[in-house]
């Protein structure tokens, strides 16, 4: 179909690129000739890379004068789900020269009771990805003095940054997904609900100030289990607001708008007419 429309989506371009550069007649000037114009590259995200665009950049850059710096967080490269690929990761990792490897080893976004929390957490495995020595966990420092940082306190005691809520005791009847999945969401909304009243109360502070909603995010892996926690958070009266890649298409609001439009396209038609006004 789309050699009778003669176009080509953005997958195609860059397999034929990888073909192109793969050939072994073509490919080398094909190389030289995408190094002359861009001498230096630089990939951010690189844990995103797939191993078609990391066959690209090899053919082009290795063993050359060219200059291809890759930035990437391998411990993202495990998400598969959101479009990473870990093998092309590890693939780019041992191409690079030890000499030429630089580590971000200071974290600026998070405070240092979760930090140390984290390193404790995932420090002591050897191999806590799974996937062998190319991925590991590099204890992190926290960017600023420690005193810049804001603490999370209920009742004067400081909370640990870290905590863990179990559901099923041993020896109990297993739950099924659906039901377990419903619980976490109301356990959830239930222990927001007492921190914004403590807050409210000035029990529960993060530095001197009051624990407010935008100080809260919950995060979910699929829209159903939004739905759980936004219906969860209904029940206790809070209101929140969802972050999603949902396409806008699939949304209640479109899905009215598409009503209202029929029913201008075809005013005589009362079914079309009654839907949307109803």
């Amino acid at each position: 179909k789309k050699e009778e429309l003669q176009v080509l989506s953005y997958d195609d371009l860059l397999l034929r690129l990888r073909n192109a550069l793969l050939d072994t007649e073509r490919g080398s000037r094909l190389a030289s000739k995408l190094r002359q114009k861009y001498p230096i590259a630089l990939v951010d995200e690189f844990q995103d890379t797939d191993p078609n665009q990391y066959d690209i950049f090899r053919t082009i850059y290795k063993d050359s004068d060219g200059v291809l710096f890759m930035i990437g967080d391998p411990k993202q490269s495990i998400y598969g789900f959101r479009g990473a690929d870990v093998y092309s990761y590890i693939k780019a990792r041992r191409d690079a020269p030890e000499k030429n490897r630089y580590k971000l080893n200071r974290n600026f976004r998070s405070t240092p009771q979760l930090l140390r929390g984290l390193n404790a957490f995932w420090g002591g495995h050897d191999d806590p990805f799974a996937v062998g020595e190319d991925i590991e966990y590099k204890e992190v420092t926290w960017g600023k003095n420690e005193d810049d940082y804001k603490k999370l306190t209920e009742f004067g005691k400081e909370r640990p940054p870290i905590r863990f809520r179990r559901f099923s005791k041993p020896g109990q009847d297993s739950k099924n997904k659906e039901d377990a999945r419903k619980e976490v969401a109301e356990d959830t909304a239930k222990e927001i609900s007492r921190l914004l009243e403590g807050g409210g109360n000035g029990d529960i502070l993060i530095g001197e100030n009051q624990v407010k909603a935008k100080d809260i995010a919950v995060l979910v892996r699929t829209h159903k289990q939004a739905d759980l926690m936004s219906n969860a958070l209904q029940e206790y009266e809070i209101k929140s607001v969802r972050h999603s890649d949902q396409s806008v298409f699939e949304s209640d609001e479109a899905a009215h708008l598409e009503q209202l439009l029929q029913a201008v396209a075809e005013p005589g038609n009362e079914i079309l007419i009654k839907t949307a006004l109803s």
